[in-house]
C-alpha cells in the first residue's frame, strides 16, 4: 500500500471515492485507510523487509546495511506509531499523517 500525499501541502489525502471498474459504480464519501496507510514511506519500507527477511533481524540488518540496534529503534518507531493509530481509532478521534 503506497501513502499518498498532497503535493501542495504534503500532508495524507483523504479517500474520497469507490469505483468498481466492472460496472462502473461508484460511492463517494470519506473512507478510511488500513492502519499502515496512516505510516510513513520508511516506516512501510521496514515492515516489507521485515516481512520478507521473515522477522530474522539479521537478515534485516544485512537488507538495510545496518547494525542491531537499528534495526530494534525502527523496529521501536513502527511499534509506537502503530500503537498511537490503534489507540486514536478506538478513542474514535481523527487520524493525521503526523504520526
Amino acid at each position: 500500500m503506497k501513502t499518498i500525499s498532497c503535493p501542495g501541502c504534503d500532508r495524507k489525502m483523504l479517500i474520497t471515492k469507490l469505483e468498481c471498474p466492472t460496472c462502473n459504480i461508484k460511492i463517494k464519501g470519506v473512507f478510511q485507510s488500513h492502519r499502515f496507510g496512516y505510516l510513513d514511506k520508511e516506516s512501510l519500507d521496514f515492515i516489507e523487509t521485515f516481512i520478507l527477511s521473515r522477522g530474522n533481524i539479521k537478515d534485516i540488518e544485512k537488507a538495510l546495511g545496518v547494525s542491531y540496534p537499528t534495526v530494534k529503534t525502527k523496529l521501536d518507531k513502527v511499534i509506537t506509531e502503530l500503537e498511537r493509530i490503534k489507540s486514536l481509532e478506538e478513542k474514535n478521534i481523527q487520524i493525521t499523517s503526523e504520526v
